[in-house]
């Protein structure tokens, strides 16, 4: 160790003053919050979140599906407020004082067949949105389609679902849990 190593290292370990903040504190909102008269903290909370999926699979062998909304079932969230909740008819409808989320999807399937389309789109209330697409995959195997997180304007009451379409050739199983979802996070 040199000189200059030596001398630092002493000045550090010899310094005086300064107090370990201890303690707890409930932090609720995002940005700097004092925490002791030493020390801040930079907060960011986790915003609102739910999670929702279906807890039944749903079997379409032969023919067409256009625009067939895959109702949500079950939903986990970080929620501490009405901002995010699933609808009866399997939607995530948008709270008061929300104008921003990030939403994302995902649709796990077992083709039957190796022919045919499958895309997954997010309404807002009736109008698509978002849109994924997928085409010819192996027969007898499970497939995912995923809508990457987009954020998207929002205003109280909107509703968010999925839907599928898929053409008469192609056959079909849209698994359950984890594997078919759609997430919604508050954005603004």
């Amino acid at each position: 160790m040199d000189l200059l190593t030596t001398l630092i290292l002493n000045k550090l370990k010899n310094r005086k003053g300064g107090i370990t903040p201890t303690g707890t504190i409930n932090i609720t909102t995002n940005g700097e919050t004092d925490v002791t008269t030493y020390a801040t903290a930079n907060v960011n909370v986790q915003d609102d979140i739910i999670y929702a999926n279906i807890t039944n699979r749903i079997t379409n062998t032969g023919a067409a599906w256009a625009g067939v909304k895959v109702p949500m079932e079950t939903a986990t969230t970080s929620l501490t407020s009405s901002k995010l909740s699933l609808t009866e008819d399997g939607g995530i409808k948008i709270g008061s004082g929300v104008s921003k989320i990030m939403v994302s999807a995902k649709l796990t399937y077992f083709s039957y067949n190796s022919t045919g389309e499958v895309d997954i789109s997010i309404y807002k209330n009736s109008t698509e949105i978002f849109h994924a697409y997928e085409s010819a995959k192996v027969s007898g195997e499970i497939h995912s389609i995923n809508l990457n997180p987009v954020l998207t304007s929002c205003a109280e009451n909107d509703v968010f679902y999925l839907y599928v379409n898929k053409n008469a050739s192609s056959s079909m199983t849209i698994l359950e849990g984890a594997s078919t979802n759609i997430v919604v996070e508050v954005a603004g």
